[in-house]
């Protein structure tokens, strides 16, 4: 149930919980699209327990230079002994910080006293990519490797 309440509270807005150093934000624009998470190809089993199974089939982030990124993704929960799929597609308007390679995504502002709060996405810039670790989907921060398009 926890699952489900943090799957249907991500588009309705996502607060930030971790700090990042301030500084000079450099920009960065194109596409990223999901490959892998934790080294194995899409779609990935995110989590699973006795309830269901949640399965990320796709994930993509689109970067602009004022700061802003799109995340688009598909992702589908499994309920243990029943035919029916919930499927979640959703569209996120978020914030990016980047300090050299390293760079957050999500809600740069702080998290409000008392709030449910997801932790930004954190991680590097690397060649023909970027390397995050999110707590999107519920199952802790796996690692996420997108591919520029």
């Amino acid at each position: 149930m926890t699952r489900l309440l943090l799957l249907v509270l991500i588009p309705f807005g996502v607060a930030a919980c971790d700090g990042f150093p301030t500084g000079t934000s450099d920009s960065l624009s194109g596409s990223f699209e999901l490959a892998a998470v934790g080294g194995a190809p899409l779609p990935a089993v995110m989590w699973s327990d006795a309830a269901a199974t949640g399965v990320l089939h796709a994930d993509r982030l689109d970067f602009r230079p004022d700061g802003t990124v799109t995340r688009h993704y598909r992702f589908v929960m499994t309920p243990h002994g029943s035919e029916e799929v919930e499927v979640f597609a959703h569209v996120l308007e978020l914030e990016y910080r980047r300090r050299g390679r390293s760079i957050e995504i999500g809600r740069l502002e702080p998290c409000p006293p008392n709030a449910l709060c997801i932790p930004n996405d954190i991680g590097r810039i690397r060649s023909g990519g970027l390397e995050l670790e999110s707590s999107l989907w519920g199952a802790g921060r796996k690692g996420l490797l997108y591919l520029r398009q």
